[in-house]
């Protein structure tokens, strides 16, 4: 199994430099997937709240902040749209609320996570089995030599598989692989932790075939419900966080 050391209170300066009003921020990407090389990118992804008076004002404030420095790429949106996003739902949303790598958390990050769970659905099926077959075609047509792409697809496919079955979010494939068992992947994890675009031959049809079987059985046992759940508190968050920043100024 591959560690490396991840600076948490670099990125958390890095948050507060860049960050107004945040309410969240995450480290995403090959790191917490796990599986990053000495030479990835720290990807750090999350929410901001806007204030209250620019939102209500003629002047609108910056929904999403966009922030490239070095070794390190921030993205957070602004809660209204991270909402709408989250009750689509979107797994690359809800995998960025239960991370289990929090640079920064604010009061309201709690009450965020209880809310997101609302949309843990079986709809979801759709963004993992949709997000894989992309990757899957790209990993194939390079003849399986892409060990970024591979290690990719391999992880979405279990992420998705264990949440259907599960109704937890698990994103670390050497944690998943504990459960899954794919015989390439620490052999995988190994090579790309050496460069970032690390090229090897593998053949990955068969592995890859029986998750998207998984995912499938998954979807059809699963048993969360089938849509997102109790819109209106989500409205009602939202309400929240705009009405706490009215007063605040």
């Amino acid at each position: 199994m591959v560690f490396m050391k991840i600076p948490m209170a670099d990125l958390k300066k890095f948050v507060k430099k860049n960050v107004p009003g945040p309410i969240f921020v995450v480290l995403s990407g090959s790191h917490a997937y796990g599986f990053p090389s000495k030479d990835s990118d720290y990807d750090l992804r999350g929410s901001h709240v806007a204030k209250t008076r620019d939102v209500l004002s003629l002047t609108k404030p910056q929904w999403a902040i966009e922030v490239k420095e070095r070794s390190i790429e921030l993205v957070t949106q602004e809660i209204e749209k991270f909402l709408s996003m989250l009750m689509q739902p979107s797994g690359y949303i809800m995998e960025q609320i239960f991370s289990s790598h929090v640079v920064f958390a604010s009061k309201d990050f709690k009450e965020l996570q209880k809310l997101a769970r609302n949309a843990l659905c079986r709809k979801l099926h759709a963004h993992y089995s949709g997000f894989a077959l992309g990757v899957y075609k790209k990993a194939k047509a390079s003849g399986w030599a892409d060990v970024k792409e591979n290690l990719y697809l391999l992880r979405v496919l279990m992420t998705g598989t264990h949440l259907l079955e599960k109704g937890e979010m698990v994103i670390n494939i050497q944690d998943l692989n504990r459960r899954f068992g794919v015989r390439e992947v620490d052999e995988l994890v190994r090579i790309k932790a050496e460069a970032e675009s690390a090229h090897n031959k593998f053949d990955l049809e068969s592995s890859a075939s029986e998750l998207f079987q998984k995912l499938d059985e998954a979807y059809k046992n699963s048993k969360l419900p089938d849509e997102v759940s109790g819109q209106e508190k989500f409205n009602d968050f939202l309400l929240k966080v705009r009405q706490k920043g009215l007063k605040a100024r």
